[in-house]
């Protein structure tokens, strides 16, 4: 909390206020911090607006809120003209989380899916940084073996998984996932998840023919030898217009801006 800002009295700094509804306790969004759980005394003035900067405190303010152990409340806005705020809002607030993602892993770019294909069959469908330049040059760098291959892919994040390898890489997804939620591994695959901003690491791995993303690249090792070629749509309408491979080496795998 700024220094400029109090605690928002009509919710006590929870974001939320419970009604009674047929007997039973809803949260209902705070109509004055909007979820914040603060108010400045502009705000107190003119009253708090659906905006990039009201979505971000009232994330952070329930993050406080989870950390301690008090239940949270993620409410919605009632109206159309409010929804739009909030969905530009979000949309904002995703795009600031990319950036900062993109500083920590020092990439120009990200989040362009992309497909791995070996000897013609669709392996792996990954979710981060798809380009030559990032996913083709780590492919180029590995000694092309099936466990080398999905070793680079799970850096990528695995999205996407022919059978014969999904089953051993959701029995690793669904440990990590316990661990980092505090849950039993059923829990984690009854769905259950902690926290309000839930990423696509937070699933399992689903079957790759069930694959309909708007996957970038693909990728075709067979043998030594990598074939890439760029996609423009959703997977596999892309295909129907998408040219032929190209082979993969060290100087195509740059990215030109």
């Amino acid at each position: 909390m700024e220094s400029y800002e109090e605690i928002c009295e009509r919710c006590n700094g929870r974001g939320y206020l419970l009604r009674d509804y047929v007997g039973k306790a809803i949260g209902v969004l705070c109509e004055t911090c909007l979820g914040a759980g603060t108010i400045d005394w502009v705000q107190k003035v003119t009253g708090v607006k659906f905006s990039f900067q009201t979505i971000r405190k009232r994330e952070e303010n329930s993050s406080r809120l989870y950390k301690k152990g008090i239940p949270t409340y993620s409410a919605y806005p009632q109206n159309q003209e409010e929804k739009m705020s909030e969905l530009k809002a979000r949309y904002k607030l995703k795009q600031e989380k990319a950036r900062e993602l993109r500083k920590q892993r020092g990439r120009s770019k990200m989040g362009t899916r992309a497909l791995i294909l070996i000897d013609d069959k669709p392996m792996i469908a990954t979710h981060w940084d798809g380009y030559p330049s990032s996913l083709g040059k780590d492919l180029l760098e590995s000694d092309k073996s099936i466990r080398s291959i999905i070793d680079v892919a799970k850096k990528h994040s695995i999205d996407f998984a022919d059978k014969s390898i999904r089953k051993e890489l959701n029995k690793e997804r669904v440990k990590f996932l316990a661990k980092k939620h505090s849950l039993t591994e059923k829990e984690i695959r009854e769905g259950v998840r902690k926290g309000s901003i839930i990423s696509t690491e937070d699933y399992e791995i689903a079957d790759v023919k069930n694959y309909g993303d708007w996957a970038e690249y693909e990728y075709n090792i067979k043998g030594k030898e990598i074939l890439f070629r760029p996609l423009s749509g959703s997977y596999p309408e892309s295909l129907k217009e998408a040219k032929g491979f190209d082979v993969l080496t060290k100087e195509k795998a740059v990215e030109k801006d």
